[in-house]
């Protein structure tokens, strides 16, 4: 099973970056993982003002302040007794922190989907399928991680399924591994849709022990005779029901899956899966299909 040994967090010094950093180093120190702090100078200064700056002086004060704050960064991560790496790349933060990702072997990233560089814009706004598609490695993405209360020690995490031949084996893996590690509660979650009135008030009951025996068959027996699982099946569409658990106090992490060819959770959710990144009160963890590939029969 696929571990968690190298950790990227792109971090651009803002508060919630600053606290996305704090979350990634406490999950290092508990998975005994390294971790990289990756910070992208990317300054556009054009116009009249190119003339009046003296854009050399600028970018060495910059990099000057870039390289003081991932030191502090390493300085933290020493106290926490974890190995750290440091880089400054030049760029936009997306490619960036993709090709550092490939490049590094990361097995995780971890960043704020809100920061100074438009970090929002990037994860919420037209490339965030194409990005989410080809990073080589889950992506761990936090709403507000300088608002919210993070549990790094993962007590229980909801996974999301939607019964996706393609997205269920590379989630419960991952999933499945984080409890190995953790000790975690899981809670999978399947979200009725698509059904029709008549067939709702007549069948909804048989068809949800039909999809809960179906989810039960996801788990490996070992797990189930633990009592650390349990199924759920609700009729809210999936970003709803998502939602909702990633509200409650007692989780920490809601996993979902990425198809090769679109995110799984935008063509089941439509819209609403800008919602489920922007508003969950808790960390969401996008597993690709490439990061854990099925197993063959």
């Amino acid at each position: 099973m696929k571990q968690i040994e190298r950790i990227v967090c792109p971090v651009d010094f803002s508060p919630a970056s600053e606290a996305a950093a704090e979350y990634a180093l406490q999950l290092a120190q508990r998975l005994k993982a390294r971790v990289a702090f990756l910070h992208s100078l990317y300054a556009q200064l054009a116009g009249v003002y190119s003339e009046t700056l003296d854009l050399d002086e600028l970018y060495r004060s910059v990099r000057r302040e870039a390289d003081a704050k991932l030191g502090a960064l390493r300085a933290r991560a020493e106290a926490a007794e974890v190995p750290a790496e440091l880089a400054v790349v030049e760029g936009p933060v997306a490619p960036a922190v993709r090709e550092f990702a490939q490049r590094w072997s990361a097995d995780l990233v971890v960043m704020a989907t809100h920061g100074r560089q438009g970090l929002r814009r990037w994860l919420l706004g037209s490339t965030a399928e194409g990005l989410l598609r080809s990073l080589p490695a889950p992506l761990l993405t936090m709403a507000r991680p300088d608002k919210q209360h993070l549990n790094s020690r993962l007590e229980h995490v909801v996974v999301g399924v939607q019964f996706d031949p393609e997205t269920d084996g590379p989630i419960m893996e991952y999933a499945l591994m984080l409890a190995s590690k953790h000790g975690a509660r899981l809670t999978l979650v399947h979200a009725l849709e698509g059904l029709n009135i008549a067939a709702r008030q007549d069948y909804t009951d048989i068809l949800k022990e039909g999809l809960e025996a179906r989810l039960w068959r996801l788990v490996p027996a070992e797990l189930r005779e633990l009592g650390t699982v349990s199924v759920v099946v609700e009729e809210p569409l999936p970003a709803e029901a998502l939602l909702r658990w990633g509200g409650r106090e007692d989780v920490d992490l809601v996993v979902i899956g990425a198809r090769r060819k679109g995110l799984v959770v935008r063509a089941l959710m439509g819209a609403t899966v800008e919602a489920l990144v922007r508003q969950s009160p808790c960390p969401v963890v996008t597993v690709p299909v490439a990061a854990y590939p099925a197993k063959e029969a």
